[in-house]
């Protein structure tokens, strides 16, 4: 049986993964979780210091542009107004996964994000 890992070891297992270019399956296989769980430590490192590259998650999703379009328009608190803009076409992990992307956009624009678009989960 596999040693169970504090979220901070789990965070750091996965900024290492990220940096090695894997994809998202393959952090999960890797970490033993579930790609949704990847998705949320990849938001938790967003909101911490870390500014993990993920642009190689991204490059798979054809609208990204216009998600992105629709979170500077809309802000990133809430997936809800995203989803919605888009007729629900787009699942939430993936609006969630380029809000990550979105998200480390603010900060290297700025120290603080607007309110607007600080995360909540």
């Amino acid at each position: 049986k596999r040693k169970q890992m504090s979220r901070h070891e789990r965070a750091r297992q996965i900024a290492g993964l990220l940096a090695k270019r894997l994809t998202l399956e393959g952090i999960a296989r890797e970490c033993g979780i579930k790609p949704q769980r990847v998705i949320l430590y990849i938001e938790s490192l967003m909101q911490q210091s870390e500014k993990p590259d993920i642009t190689h998650l991204l490059e798979t999703i054809v609208e990204k542009e216009s998600i992105l379009r629709a979170f500077a328009t809309l802000g990133t608190g809430s997936l809800t107004p995203v989803f919605e803009a888009f007729d629900g076409r787009i699942p939430f992990d993936t609006l969630r996964l380029v809000r990550c992307a979105r998200y480390g956009q603010i900060f290297e624009k700025a120290d603080k994000p607007k309110h607007e678009d600080t995360l909540y989960f």
